[in-house]
């Protein structure tokens, strides 16, 4: 999308499938059974593994991805 990320900023961003979730859509991720709240993102990237219901989250630092781990999430859409 040619979004720009800057790290330590507290940018949120996601990788999505944009036959689902068109980029520049604001969205809310909340991860489901006790596992914490990503919180609110822009759908700014895709990948060539993000297919439908799949989403990826950017994280500062590969510590914070591999906390994070793979989730179950909500994902509400806000708005464009």
């Amino acid at each position: 999308s040619g979004i720009k990320i800057v790290p330590g900023t507290g940018m949120k961003v996601i990788a999505v499938d944009t036959n689902v979730v068109p980029l520049g859509t604001k969205v809310y991720v909340e991860g489901l059974n006790g596992a914490g709240n990503y919180g609110y993102a822009t759908a700014a990237d895709t990948g060539s593994a993000i297919k439908n219901n799949k989403i990826d989250l950017y994280m500062d630092t590969h510590s914070e991805a591999l906390s994070w781990g793979v989730k179950y999430v909500n994902l509400y859409i806000l708005g464009e």
